[in-house]
């Protein structure tokens, strides 16, 4: 027997376990565990990231908000959340970034400007919320030398920071839905006369909403058919789903 062999390595040598081609088979079988073995514990308890609203249009020098929200539909207990969101740094700035859910550990929160990045990680030690989230509020304006466009603010999932959510040390995030903007030149005005054809979308914030009886909607607003009376104004959270139907009943809120 050589000197430099010991009888476990002999024995694996004969084996064919130790040739590159059976360690890098290995190795690969080792990581898609690691993978997929929380998947497979979880079953039911992925959870999953998008925003409110889904899209907003905005025009130069315009501010508005919008939220992360995490689905939880099976209530996971959930030890703590990566969120690393994507944006176009020639076409927005970040002017706020608010955390909603009070996390006990508040592991970072910061924004690069130059790069585009949004970066937020909370966590706790007990006491895991087991239902679906607001996680954050975040401001954004668009600058005054932004050009029409439309693209997404992306949820980070193919770069070295990812987003996860965390459930046992195990990642269970399933799927994210990004935001997306759309730029536009002006904030547009919508007339609406009393037999107009229902009008179902989302406007800026600013957006002159004139009806047939000279009443006038100073902001986007959440707006659904539940037969309520038109008020004089509204002033609520831009950039979300607006409908307004020929006979005029709307009411305020989701």
């Amino acid at each position: 027997m050589p000197l430099n062999q010991s009888p476990l390595r002999l024995k694996l040598n004969s084996m064919n376990l130790l040739k590159p081609n059976k360690i890098s088979k290995l190795i690969r079988l080792v990581i898609l565990v690691g993978l997929y073995l929380p998947r497979l514990c979880y079953g039911q308890g992925l959870v999953n990231l998008y925003t409110i609203p889904a899209n907003m249009v905005l025009a130069p020098n315009e501010e508005s908000s919008f939220y992360i929200m995490m689905d939880n539909p099976d209530n996971t207990e959930v030890d703590g959340v990566d969120i690393y969101m994507n944006f176009d740094p020639l076409s927005l700035e970040i002017l706020e970034v608010q955390e909603v859910f009070d996390w006990a550990l508040d592991l970072n929160n910061q924004v690069d400007d130059l790069a585009g990045i949004v970066a937020y990680s909370g966590g706790n030690l007990q006491n895991a919320p087991s239902s679906s989230l607001t996680l954050l509020k975040i401001k954004v304006k668009v600058k005054s030398s932004a050009l029409p466009s439309t693209f997404n603010f992306d949820f980070d999932r193919v770069s070295p920071r990812q987003c996860e959510v965390a459930a046992d040390g195990f990642g269970i995030l399933d799927q994210s839905t990004s935001l997306s903007i759309q730029i536009i030149e002006e904030c547009p005005e919508i007339r609406i006369l009393a037999h107009s054809p229902i009008i179902d979308g989302v406007f800026s914030a600013g957006t002159s909403i004139i009806m047939s009886n000279n009443l006038e909607i100073l902001n986007t607003a959440v707006l659904h058919c539940q037969n309520a009376q038109i008020p004089e104004s509204l002033e609520l959270d831009p950039g979300t789903e607006l409908r307004i139907t020929p006979n005029h009943c709307i009411s305020q809120g989701l």
